[in-house]
């Protein structure tokens, strides 16, 4: 099996909502935000729900037995393991989704790393959605050495509007930690990052020009000119649509 096989391993446009402060921050710092594997706001996400343990004999122990057994197992598996999650699109319909929740009412704002051009990281893994978590958990088909990859790129299929794809970081694979910073009690880790591989900027609908012009003087500081586009609505379609980013005047 082939690494991208294994990884799930996606190289094209990949979009990353963000709230203005954090683009602000990444673009300063020139360092990526990632989050620690259990820091995500779904139970089954990254969950140890999904490692292979001996569930028919932890559910006859109790609730408290089988969230102590899970919270050691995957501290032990996946403490050092972070995220940084991005999506496929900004501009289907399910996006709409993606723009109220992540960029938080429309305010806020996405940018583009085309990962077919830019091997950050070691590329994207592909998150899948199967019909059913606990089948496929149970299905007996991972091998030794996938658990990892499946615990972080399978989720409900409740959330496939995300159409999401997952940087995935170990520390313990790293040789040099000085270049890392773990911050918020190691919640979360900021990685370096050349703020150059942005090719793209959307700004969201009900963003504020202020922000829009701040993010443009941002990446002019550091001599970068990406393209810049705004979300709207088409009247005649009732639908999010991008257009090039023309400030007023």
């Amino acid at each position: 099996m082939s690494d991208d096989s294994l990884f799930n391993t996606y190289r094209d446009k990949s979009y990353r909502f963000i709230s203005f402060d954090g683009l602000y921050s990444t673009i300063e710092n020139q360092r990526l935000r990632f989050s620690r594997a259990d820091q995500f706001n779904d139970p089954l996400d990254n969950s140890p729900f999904l490692m292979d343990l001996d569930w028919e004999n932890l559910s006859k122990k109790g609730h408290k037995l089988i969230q102590h057994a899970t919270k050691i197992a995957f501290e032990r598996a996946f403490s050092s393991t972070y995220i940084c999650c991005f999506s496929k699109t900004y501009t289907t319909e399910k996006s709409y989704l993606m723009w109220a929740h992540y960029g938080k009412s429309h305010t806020q704002v996405c940018f583009e790393i085309d990962f077919s051009k830019h091997d950050y990281c070691g590329s994207p893994s592909e998150v899948v959605y199967p019909e059913s978590l606990l089948e496929k958990r149970n299905s007996k088909k991972i091998k030794e050495g996938e658990l990892g990859m499946f615990v972080v790129t399978n989720k409900s299929n409740i959330w496939d509007y995300e159409e999401e794809v997952r940087l995935v970081f170990d520390i313990r694979y790293v040789k040099n930690l000085m270049d890392l910073k773990i911050t918020n009690d190691g919640k979360n880790l900021d990685v370096p990052f050349n703020p150059k591989l942005i090719s793209k900027v959307i700004f969201g609908y009900k963003s504020l020009e202020f922000d829009q012009l701040k993010t443009i003087s941002f990446f002019n500081n550091i001599g970068h000119m990406p393209r810049y586009e705004q979300m709207i609505v088409d009247p005649l379609t009732l639908k999010l649509k991008p257009i090039m980013y023309e400030p007023s005047i």
